[in-house]
């Protein structure tokens, strides 16, 4: 009976520690992910034009808190001008360098400061007309480990253009939201959300942490 009983302890304990150390894991820098977008892109005056097409992003930590980050997407979708068929194009990319705090065991909070691209190019037939600009962004963010599988996560962002024509609005604000699951340490699927001042996307997207 004794023997049992500090078998039973003795197993109780091992599995309490590893739950314990499973919940107590931070969210992963060290990732890549490929995600299927999809999004709107307001048009003042005109039909806003549906936007379908892919990203692939990744981050990757140089120590324990500081990390590269970078990102790129393209969309693409059609708008009906003239009972023609105008072809849109929009691609968007981003590198930068950030820093992230582990507030708890469980949640990370971040700051990241990233050099941007926004390009939006039409075409009708031969015909083709591009517009792009780069400049700054500025992001500050949560990510959390609810559950051991379950991970949350929202950032806030101020971009700066740099070559806007004269007229234009030249700062912009982006505001995200996520949610992941991950089925062990290395894979995981996530949703997202992303608004800017015109254009938002939604993101399902597959992840490798490594």
């Amino acid at each position: 009976m004794e023997q049992s009983m500090k078998k039973t302890l003795l197993t109780t304990a091992l599995l309490a520690s590893i739950s314990s150390a499973y919940a107590a894991d931070a969210p992963q820098w060290n990732q890549l992910s490929i995600g299927y977008v999809n999004g709107t892109l307001e048009q003042s005056g005109s039909s806003d034009i549906d936007l379908n097409g892919a990203a692939i992003s990744g981050s990757i930590l140089l120590n324990d808190s500081v990390f590269l980050a970078g990102r790129f997407e393209s969309t693409s979708g059609d708008i009906n001008i003239s009972n023609r068929n105008v072809d849109v194009d929009v691609r968007r990319g981003e590198f930068g360098l950030g820093y992230r705090y582990g507030v708890t065991s469980t949640t990370d909070v971040y700051a990241k400061l990233s050099g941007i691209y926004y390009e939006v190019e039409a075409s009708l037939g031969n015909i083709s007309a591009k517009e792009d600009t780069n400049g700054g962004q500025l992001e500050a963010g949560i990510r959390s480990m609810i559950t051991p599988n379950v991970e949350l996560g929202a950032s806030a962002a101020y971009i700066k253009y740099s070559d806007v024509d004269d007229g234009e609005d030249d700062n912009d604000k982006n505001l995200n939201i996520f949610a992941a699951y991950h089925f062990n340490d290395k894979w995981s699927a996530g949703l997202g959300y992303s608004k800017m001042d015109d254009v938002h996307f939604t993101e399902l997207k597959g992840t490798y942490a490594f």
